[in-house]
């Protein structure tokens, strides 16, 4: 294969590599979404029944869980600000009640 051409098909093979990667992380950073969810509704739940959390063993499990999840927020606000991020997520993420 000519040099040149070796080049150009380098190059014009990175774009596909590109999105690829992108639409990976997006899907990731959408199972994170999912499984914020998931933990946020468990502690909804685990608060109604507070009386039966005496032990301080699983308190500290929650809050800590909490606290991963508030982090989790933290990143998926910054990631977020991509801009394409947002215009491919929106549609998937009005399904989400978080209340």
């Amino acid at each position: 294969i000519h040099p040149y051409a070796k080049i150009a098909w380098s190059v014009l093979s990175l774009v596909p590599k590109t999105i690829l990667a992108q639409v990976k992380r997006d899907e990731n950073v959408n199972v994170l979404v999912l499984a914020m969810h998931d933990a946020l509704d468990f502690a909804r739940d685990a608060s109604t029944f507070e009386s039966n959390i005496q032990d301080s063993a699983q308190r500290d499990i929650l809050m800590a869980m909490l606290t991963h999840a508030c982090d989790c927020g933290e990143f998926i606000q910054t990631y977020a600000k991509d801009t394409q991020f947002r215009t491919f997520q929106t549609k998937d993420m009005t399904s989400i009640s978080l209340i």
